[in-house]
């Protein structure tokens, strides 16, 4: 088994997309693209996921104590690509965001959920590190998913 076999076996599992957000203690808002996201446990409320260990979105996480976990819709392809690319390392003004102040880490806008989390653990995974958080506050919204099949979106 090699890496390229690997990664098209993990390819099968289709997966929805996240992102992840954060805003450090001075007010800088970072974001992140995820599909490794999970939810572990309901009591307590825990979700993870698994970030590159060499992403700079770690030591922001760390940095503001949490993060918050967007589950895009199937029109939010745009904003999928724009956090998947380096472009996440600055600060965003870009995109609207839910207007639920004082949200300690900030909520993008048309998502079908979004989960404000205190960061709660985290775990070695190789070439990842595994980040475990206790949700403090989330909102369901109405819409399609936007997945991921086999390297490519997808929607329902």
């Amino acid at each position: 088994m090699n890496s390229k076999d690997l990664r098209q076996v993990f390819g099968r599992f289709t997966t929805g997309i996240t992102v992840i957000t954060t805003r450090t203690p001075e007010g800088e808002q970072y974001g992140v693209t995820i599909n490794s996201f999970t939810s572990v446990s309901l009591g307590p409320p825990l979700v993870s996921f698994a970030l590159q260990r060499s992403s700079p979105m770690g030591e922001h996480i760390r940095r503001a104590g949490g993060y918050a976990v967007n589950i895009l819709s199937a029109d939010q392809q745009e904003l999928s690509n724009h956090f998947a690319s380096d472009k996440h390392r600055q600060p965003f003004i870009d995109w609207p965001l839910l207007p639920n102040e004082p949200a300690s880490q900030p909520l993008l806008s048309g998502c079908l959920a979004v989960l404000e989390c205190r960061l709660w653990q985290e775990y070695d995974g190789g070439d990842h590190v595994l980040l475990l958080a206790e949700v403090l506050d989330c909102q369901a919204f109405e819409g399609q998913p936007l997945l991921y099949y086999r390297s490519r979106y997808a929607t329902l």
